[in-house]
């Protein structure tokens, strides 16, 4: 005959108490690899946002002021949107950026401001059309659509005196 020696089944406070132990180490180990991979990706976007402004030469720059002053650039407006939400609106202001000049464009920096009846800036972002469509350089004659965004804007609509776009900052390709 088999002999089975029978185990003694653990209480029910002992089992109760190992996947209590289990569900928490995995809640731990779980937690930990979110906030890793945030970190990583919160590090990825500071990288990215150092590389679109390296280079890039703003007003009060000689070569900057002088290629906007021979039309190098030119910003046309094609439409300018707001969006009504409950919380907040989204100024969306689209725009064709043409490069007229005579040297290809490798970073390009648009900003955008709303401004209050006062003539007060009530908010300002900055936009990088050209990593937004992932292109590489915007030669003479190109152009390209950009559509920098306001959100979570809580001053009424009623209250905004003008919404607009100027190019603050170029990068040319080096020869």
């Amino acid at each position: 005959m088999l002999d089975l020696e029978a185990q003694p089944a653990a209480p029910p406070t002992e089992s109760r108490r190992r996947l209590f132990q289990i569900l928490a180490a995995t809640f731990v180990l779980v937690s930990v690899a979110v906030a890793i991979v945030a970190w990583l990706e919160k590090k990825g976007r500071e990288t990215a946002a150092v590389k679109m402004t390296e280079g890039l030469l703003r007003a009060g720059d000689r070569e900057f002021d002088d290629y906007l002053a021979r039309g190098g650039v030119s910003l046309v407006t094609l439409d300018r949107l707001v969006v009504n939400g409950e919380a907040s609106d989204r100024y969306e202001y689209v725009c064709r950026v043409e490069n007229r000049g005579d040297r290809p464009l490798t970073g390009l920096e648009l900003r955008v401001y709303l401004v209050d009846m006062e003539e007060k800036a009530i908010v300002e972002k900055r936009s990088y059309p050209l990593a937004a469509q992932n292109v590489k350089r915007l030669a003479p004659g190109q152009s390209i659509t950009a559509r920098p965004t306001l959100t979570g804007v809580k001053t009424p609509e009623s209250e905004v005196r003008d919404f607009f776009c100027v190019v603050s900052g170029l990068r040319f390709a080096t020869p």
